[in-house]
C-alpha cells in the first residue's frame, strides 16, 4: 500500500470514528483514533499529508500553539470537533449520579476520605426526578449512565432497584458500574447479571498483595477470590456484559507484570492501565504528564454528587466548582447553561479556563 493509499483509508477511518462519536459510542471512537496515531505515527504523515491541523485553525483562528500539538493532542481537538456537530451540545453523552457517598476503601490516591459528604444518602425522590429529567434526552441518542461518583455503588442496597428503574424508563442509557470488587459476592454477581451493562469496570489498583493493601486500604485476599467468581460467571454464561479490569500505570515494568498477571488468571476479562490524575491539585498524586493544549470531552458529561450538587467534571470530587443542583432545576437546564455550553462550543483549550488549567485526566 502506498503513501496515498494509505491516506485515504486512514481519512476514512477518521470519517468513521466521528461517526462513532455522533451516536454515543465513544468508547470505541476513542480506539479508533489510539489506533490512527500509531498508524499516523509509522508511516509518518501525520503532519505533511493529512494536515488536520487545519480543520483546528478554522474552528479557532485565534487560538495559539496550534502548530506545536503533537499528534496525539490533534486528533483530541479534532474528536471535539466532532462532538460540537453532535446533538451532544444540547444533551449530556454521560451521566453520573451518586446515590450514596459510601466506600469501604481509603485509596491513598482518591479525595474520598476527605470528602465531607461521606454517608450522605441521595433520596429515591430525587433519583426518580433525575431519571424524569433524562427522559428528555431524545429516545434514539443513546448516552451513557453511570450510577456511582466517588463511592463504591454496591453499598447502596438500592443499587438494583436503581438499575432496574432505569432499565425499564431510559431504554436509550447504556449502563457503565465501577466497582473495587470486594462487595461482589456470589449474590450481587447473580443479580448484577440480570441486567445488560456496557461495562463493569473492577479498579483492582496493583496485581501485588503488599502494594494493593497498602493503596487501597482493603483484604487483598476477598478481592481476587471476587475477581474469580465474577471470571467464573462469564466463564459459564451468567454473566455476560463486558469486565474491564484497571490498574493505576506508573510507566514502571509492573504496568506489564499486572497486564500478564491478569491475562494468565482472568483470561476473559478487558484490560486498562489508567494514569494517576490529581484531583484537580486536592492529591499529591504522581503526575507524569504536563496539562496539555487540548479542549476536555468531559465537559459533555454531567455528574451529580449524592447531595443533588453538580460536580464540574469527574475530577471535581469535593464539588468546590458545581454548575447547579438539580434538586432545583432540571439536568438540561443545567447542562444548557451560558457557562457550561460555553465550554463545550467555544473553548478552544483548557489551559484558558479554572479549574481545567490544572488538570491532566483525559
Amino acid at each position: 500500500m502506498n503513501s496515498s493509499d494509505s491516506t485515504r483509508k486512514i481519512q476514512q477511518e477518521l470519517k468513521r470514528a466521528s461517526e462513532l462519536i455522533s451516536i454515543g459510542r465513544l468508547q470505541e471512537a476513542k480506539g479508533m483514533l489510539q489506533s490512527l496515531v500509531e498508524k499516523l505515527t509509522n508511516l509518518e504523515v501525520g503532519k505533511s499529508n493529512l494536515d488536520y491541523k487545519k480543520f483546528i485553525k478554522a474552528a479557532y483562528p485565534l487560538a495559539e500553539g496550534i502548530d506545536d500539538l503533537n499528534l496525539g493532542d490533534t486528533l483530541y481537538h479534532v474528536k471535539q470537533l466532532g462532538l460540537q456537530k453532535s446533538p451532544y451540545v444540547n444533551y449530556p453523552i454521560h451521566v453520573a449520579f451518586e446515590s450514596y457517598a459510601q466506600c469501604n476503601a481509603k485509596c491513598t490516591f482518591c479525595v474520598y476520605p476527605d470528602m465531607e459528604r461521606i454517608g450522605t444518602m441521595m433520596p429515591m425522590d430525587l433519583i426518580d426526578k433525575i431519571i424524569q429529567d433524562l427522559k428528555e434526552i431524545p429516545n434514539n441518542l443513546p448516552f451513557q449512565l453511570s450510577p456511582f461518583a466517588v463511592n463504591e455503588p454496591f453499598l447502596d442496597k438500592r443499587i438494583f432497584t436503581i438499575l432496574q428503574k432505569i432499565a425499564d424508563e431510559l431504554p436509550n442509557a447504556r449502563i457503565t458500574l465501577t466497582s473495587n470488587a470486594t462487595t461482589l459476592n456470589k449474590t450481587n454477581i447473580e443479580k448484577l447479571s440480570k441486567f445488560k451493562l456496557d461495562y463493569l469496570w473492577l479498579s483492582v489498583v496493583d496485581h501485588r498483595k503488599e502494594v494493593y493493601e497498602e493503596k487501597m486500604k482493603l483484604n487483598y485476599d476477598l478481592m481476587i477470590k471476587n475477581l474469580g467468581l465474577i471470571h467464573e460467571a462469564k466463564s459459564n454464561g451468567l454473566f455476560k456484559s463486558r469486565v474491564v479490569v484497571s490498574r493505576l500505570k506508573d510507566n514502571t515494568e509492573f504496568d506489564q507484570e499486572f497486564e500478564s498477571f491478569v491475562k494468565t488468571k482472568f483470561p476473559l476479562f478487558e484490560i486498562t492501565l489508567w494514569p494517576y490524575t490529581n484531583w484537580l491539585s486536592k492529591t499529591d498524586n504522581p503526575v507524569y504528564e504536563d496539562v496539555a493544549n487540548i479542549p476536555c470531552e468531559h465537559w459533555y458529561d454531567f455528574r451529580i454528587s449524592a447531595s443533588g450538587l453538580v460536580q464540574h467534571c469527574c475530577m471535581d470530587g469535593h464539588v468546590d466548582f458545581p454548575w447547579g443542583d438539580v434538586s432545583k432545576q432540571s439536568v438540561l437546564e443545567i447542562y444548557n447553561q451560558e457557562k457550561y455550553r460555553n465550554l463545550r462550543l467555544n473553548t478552544f483549550s483548557r489551559k484558558s479556563i479554572s479549574p481545567c488549567d490544572t488538570c491532566t485526566h483525559r
